[in-house]
């Protein structure tokens, strides 16, 4: 192995993982499960009329894939899973499958609480989607 493939692989291997750990992502790391957390995910719906509905995450489920459709029923109440950073991404998305529980809905709501042991204070996401 010459000395530049070993700082290639230097640089892909440990420095780019180590930097995307770094930013809190670990977006350029495996990171399939490498820990855990609890995660609980509130959804609202306000449709034409002004009327604001509380939605069971368990309710999106029928709209989603099987595997995702895992995480969502229960996770009204805190869940321990590795899933709960993903969905932090997802949010807008799950806002959007919320709007399909409501007749004539405008507006949906999200929030994900997270918290990374059970001690922890949750920290919320949230996002908001105009349903279209």
């Amino acid at each position: 192995m010459t000395k530049l493939h070993a700082a290639v692989a230097v640089l892909v291997a440990v420095l780019l993982p180590a930097y995307s750990w770094r930013d809190g992502s670990g977006w350029l790391a495996w990171s399939m499960f490498s820990k855990s957390q609890t995660f609980r995910l509130s959804l609202q719906v306000a449709d034409k009329f002004g009327r604001t509905r509380v939605v069971n995450p368990t309710e999106l489920a029928k709209f989603a894939d099987a595997e995702t459709a895992t995480y969502l029923m229960g996770s009204e109440h805190f869940r321990q899973s590795p899933v709960g950073s993903a969905f932090v991404g997802s949010l807008p998305g799950l806002a959007g499958l919320a709007c399909r529980t409501v007749p004539e809905p405008v507006r949906a709501t999200v929030m994900l609480e997270i918290r990374k042991t059970l001690d922890d204070q949750p920290v919320p996401y949230t996002a908001t989607v105009n349903c279209s």
